[in-house]
């Protein structure tokens, strides 16, 4: 059977095949099946969170077995398809929210393929706040040229967090010019307005920063209280005048919202 049979491009078509395979995967080899689960992850992140989790589960041994094949047979498993079954594996289990399991295989994944923004980036993002490897991976993925959002909005939060307000903003205009939700480029647009606070932009400017957090998301009451607070602000407020998540608020709805666009792509 050739990968090619399962090309996403035809979804149902592929979806079909991948199933076909996976009822009877130890008559393929482990490049064929892993390809296999990867597509029939996709389908479920489409599904309901008790359906997806159900096909996860049944997933996971097949996974399991491919990396299994890596360390005692590794001639008959290819490096891509080894971080292939790591990534899924990491996936389904921040899908279950098994956070240590989670960061376990994506570092197993790291450690075949060091140079993996994406898994990166899922490691960094679990580990925000808690270690401080989440930020030497956030940056690493910068570094290789990371298309996500994710390690730009995470450092930007860092570094107006760490007083770093001059690399926050530089932060949020790259973060900005990536693909993300409107909940998210409006929290970046609110650090950005905070970090021009510190630095003594003008109040037209820092006002405008907040109008614009607050037009990108509707549902964003803190950024309506921010401007609210910046209206009615002595001449020269501190940071520390305005509404700012910590780090592990940040870290637990960016994780949550970082698995919604992986349902939504």
């Amino acid at each position: 059977m050739s990968l090619h049979c399962l090309s996403v491009t035809e979804s149902k078509r592929a979806l079909q095949e991948a199933e076909r395979i996976l009822k009877d995967y130890k008559q393929h080899s482990p490049v064929i099946y892993v390809r296999a689960a990867d597509i029939k992850f996709m389908s479920a992140k489409l599904l309901s969170d008790a359906e997806g989790n159900r096909i996860f589960v049944s997933l996971k041994p097949i996974l399991e077995e491919a990396v299994q094949i890596a360390q005692t047979e590794p001639k008959k498993i290819d490096a891509t398809t080894v971080v292939m079954a790591l990534g899924l594996l990491g996936f389904g289990d921040e899908f279950q929210g098994r956070w240590r399991d989670a960061v376990n295989h994506y570092s197993m994944g790291i450690q075949v393929e060091p140079d993996n923004d994406g898994l990166l980036v899922a490691r960094g993002m679990i580990l925000y706040g808690s270690q401080g490897q989440g930020i030497a991976d956030l940056e690493q993925a910068i570094e290789l040229g990371s298309p996500l959002i994710w390690p730009y909005a995470i450092l930007a939060h860092h570094a107006l967090t760490t007083h770093q307000y001059k690399e926050c903003i530089q932060l949020c205009e790259k973060a900005l010019r990536k693909e993300g939700s409107p909940a998210v480029k409006s929290e970046i647009r609110e650090w950005e307005a905070i970090a021009q606070v510190a630095l003594e932009y003008s109040p037209g400017s820092i006002e405008q920063a907040f109008e614009q957090a607050a037009r990108l998301d509707a549902a964003n009451d803190r950024a309506k209280r921010n401007l609210k607070r910046l209206r009615i602000a002595p001449r020269r407020p501190s940071v520390s005048y305005f509404e700012i998540r910590s780090e592990g608020e940040l870290r637990t709805s960016a994780l949550a919202e970082r698995r919604y666009a992986m349902k939504e792509t």
